[in-house]
């Protein structure tokens, strides 16, 4: 979508980046997500890019979903999580400080003894607030049919944006 963790090539998978409608319908839905993937005995780690986001996640994520403040988050601390497992899956919440902050933390991760499937997930608020959509464009996806509870995830979306 932006991009983010595409400029080098790293041996991580990358899953569906979503943008959702406001800020609590992304929060609900990352965690639906989280809960989805941890009952399924997936280990699940939710980075949030502040500290409002990761409480309000930790509020509704389940017992078996970890959730980390950016502060927080290091090979070490990722290898802690993978607990011996061959995939772990990282969601991203929010708009990163830069994209080589993520793309260092990625670099440090490539030699990891386990795959890392990477999750980005932004509201149009926090878009809006940075400048990268029109304030109006909540209003044109809903006139054509957009759900509060539903992701945009089409690349034609992701690339209007970008």
């Amino acid at each position: 979508m932006f991009n983010l963790f595409r400029s080098k090539p790293h041996p991580h998978e990358h899953g569906d980046e979503a943008i959702w409608m406001t800020d609590a319908a992304r929060i609900h839905g990352v965690c639906a997500e989280a809960n989805a993937l941890s009952n399924m005995d997936e280990k699940v780690v939710i980075f949030a890019a502040s500290n409002s986001d990761a409480s309000a996640i930790g509020t509704h994520a389940g017992p078996n979903v970890s959730v980390v403040r950016k502060s927080d988050l290091s090979p070490n601390r990722l290898t802690e999580f993978a607990q011996n497992r061959s995939v772990l899956y990282l969601m991203l919440v929010g708009l990163p400080d830069t994209p080589e902050a993520e793309e260092s933390l990625l670099t440090k991760c490539k030699d990891l003894p386990f795959r890392i499937v990477l999750q980005l997930h932004l509201s149009l608020p926090e878009l809006n607030a940075a400048g990268l959509v029109p304030s109006n464009m909540a209003d044109k996806l809903k006139q054509l049919g957009g759900s509060e509870d539903e992701p945009i995830t089409h690349r034609w979306v992701s690339s209007a944006i970008q």
